[in-house]
């Protein structure tokens, strides 16, 4: 996968690749409320622009 981009629509399983974590980790942060989703039936849709947010907010800053 590319650049987060804004405007789009993402995937538990395409944001678990992006990321090179299981899907299972994606779903935990959903479950303790780090990412705000849309559930579209029984799965969950990430917009661009919330995966970014979550970014920001967990970034380390590194003391070196």
């Amino acid at each position: 996968m590319e650049e987060i981009k804004p405007r789009e629509y993402y995937s538990v399983k395409e944001l678990a690749e992006h990321w090179k974590v299981q899907p299972r980790t994606i779903q935990r942060e959903v479950r303790r409320g780090e990412i705000t989703t849309l559930k579209v039936g029984r799965q969950f849709r990430f917009t661009g622009e919330s995966i970014l947010e979550y970014k920001l907010r967990n970034r380390i800053r590194s003391k070196f």
